[in-house]
């Protein structure tokens, strides 16, 4: 399962990807954002849902590669036509 911030579900598009430890079993780590979220969305957990691997690739198939991608892995594009680019800190 893979913890994905509601906006997504708005607009359909997710620019933003990191994977930290998981805090549960079920938990994969990545964390899903559109981009677009301040910090008020973000730390409200009414705006957090689970979903599965399923329906992220149904959605995005571009990230099939990306979830394959180890702890402290991080991604964005700019747009859904753009391509991922791994960031590195």
């Amino acid at each position: 399962m893979y913890y994905l911030y509601s906006s997504i579900k708005d607009n359909g598009i997710i620019c933003w990807l990191y994977r930290e430890e998981a805090d549960r079993v079920e938990d994969s780590g990545w964390r899903m954002f559109s981009g677009e979220e301040d910090e008020e969305y973000t730390n409200n957990p009414d705006n957090i849902r689970i979903v599965s691997v399923g329906y992220l690739l149904d959605k995005d198939p571009t990230l099939l590669e990306i979830v394959k991608s180890e702890i402290g892995s991080a991604y964005e594009r700019q747009n859904k036509e753009a391509s991922w680019e791994k960031v590195e800190d």
